[in-house]
């Protein structure tokens, strides 16, 4: 009985960390497409509701409109917005008109204040396109981190350091 217990006390040592490293990604991959899918919402909603193109609006429209198909807390540290299921991001500078198909970057943290806190874990760049929320990278590999989003949304998976052959294509959101 002894040494059953001592192979299976063995055997659970190796492998729960694994676990635990596996289950915690997957929450990481989780609040990654959350955040996606609740800001690309927003934005279609943003231009449902108001009737006009996010390329026709200034920064201040758009951030009120965008804004108000949120739950955002009242008070927010460290960050423009925060919502309420935790998350937060940062807007950047705006581009009157998207002259370059970009209006705006938007770096977002997924999970808040809790841990790893890194770049390409649970910290990233989105772009506000004249299309909608773009996810920044490519879908097959991710460079600095913030770029991971795209290899996210193709893969299902963190950035493991491996260049993914097959990953399929990002579809661009259809007006």
């Amino acid at each position: 009985v002894l040494i059953t217990l001592g192979i299976i006390g063995v055997v659970a040592a190796l492998t729960i960390p694994n676990l635990m490293q596996n289950t915690r990604n997957k929450e990481l991959v989780s609040s990654y497409l959350k955040m996606h899918t609740t800001l690309s919402n927003a934005f279609k909603e943003t231009e449902a509701v108001n009737g006009m193109y996010v390329k026709k609006m200034d920064e201040v429209t758009f951030k009120e409109k965008f804004e108000s198909h949120l739950k955002k807390l009242a008070t927010c540290e460290d960050y423009d917005i925060c919502l309420t299921d935790g998350s937060k991001f940062n807007y950047g500078t705006y581009a009157e008109g998207c002259p370059t198909g970009t209006c705006m970057e938007l770096t977002i943290d997924t999970n808040g204040n809790k841990f790893p806190n890194k770049s390409g874990k649970d910290i990233f760049t989105m772009l506000v396109t004249d299309r909608g929320i773009k996810a920044l990278g490519e879908s097959n590999m991710c460079e600095t981190g913030l770029d991971c989003g795209a290899y996210i949304l193709a893969n299902h998976k963190l950035y493991d350091g491996t260049v993914e052959e097959l990953a399929p294509p990002i579809k661009e959101p259809t007006l």
